[in-house]
């Protein structure tokens, strides 16, 4: 049997770089002022250089709200096929 799973035009659970942003955010310039954009681009870059030193590491941390997404939707699916 094939079930057809209708998502929503924003899906941000399923959007990889929606992750990336929010954690960008939360780390870098959250409850921070910054003098310049200079300053905000200096943090920045080391965000990235930082996630970049570890890429597997950053592929997992994103994956894991989709992951947990993917289960709900799943056992979603199964309820109503019961």
């Amino acid at each position: 049997m094939l079930t057809l799973v209708f998502l929503p035009p924003y899906s941000p659970n399923l959007n990889l770089i929606e992750g990336l942003w929010g954690w960008l955010k939360e780390s870098v310039v959250n409850n921070v002022f910054f003098q310049s954009v200079d300053e905000i681009r200096t943090e920045v870059f080391k965000f990235v250089e930082k996630i970049n030193l570890t890429p597997l590491k950053t592929v997992d941390k994103l994956c894991v709200k989709l992951e947990k997404f993917m289960t709900m939707l799943n056992d979603a699916i199964i309820a109503d096929l019961l």
